[in-house]
């Protein structure tokens, strides 16, 4: 099983990385201290494997602050470890961020005990208790699979077969 989207990975990696450059920040510094909280992890490539199946899903999670809350560089760095911290206790593996004044990007592969709906709110959940806050981030967000294949490849290889 595999992640398809409209997006593949590596468009998402893109967009991700470039957040911070093409957004309207007025502050310089406070876009190069966003820029310096950007991290990239490289694909290991390994399709993770059960008992019931082989996996290589991925899922661009957006997070946004409870009222478009817009936070200083000292405090996004800590949001962006508590997010990170969130999702790696949850099993779920970051490979790309990206955070913004009032929202954050991540690109993670999805552990397959969740649903999507489910996995958005045990991250926010996670972040929160490593925070110490409660209502931190605002409620949903926003969650899309993308993969090595967009839908439409992934529909004309099967055609081939």
């Amino acid at each position: 099983m595999r992640s398809l989207g409209q997006n593949t990975k590596d468009v998402v990696r893109h967009y991700i990385q470039s957040q911070v450059d093409n957004s309207d920040l007025v502050d310089p510094l406070y876009r190069e201290k966003m820029n310096e909280l950007r991290f990239r992890r490289d694909d290991d490539g390994l399709v993770r494997k059960s008992h019931k199946a082989a996996y290589d899903l991925f899922l661009h999670v957006i997070f946004v602050t409870a009222d478009r809350y817009r936070m200083f560089s000292p405090e996004a760095k800590i949001v962006f470890d508590a997010l990170k911290s969130g999702m790696l206790e949850l099993g779920a593996d970051p490979y790309e961020g990206s955070i913004m004044p009032d929202h954050a990007h991540y690109l993670v592969r999805w552990p397959t005990q969740y649903s999507a709906a489910d996995l958005l709110e045990a991250m926010k959940q996670a972040s929160c208790r490593i925070l110490r806050r409660s209502a931190f981030w605002s409620g949903g967000g926003y969650i899309g699979t993308v993969g090595p294949y967009s839908l439409r490849l992934a529909i004309e290889l099967n055609g081939r077969n």
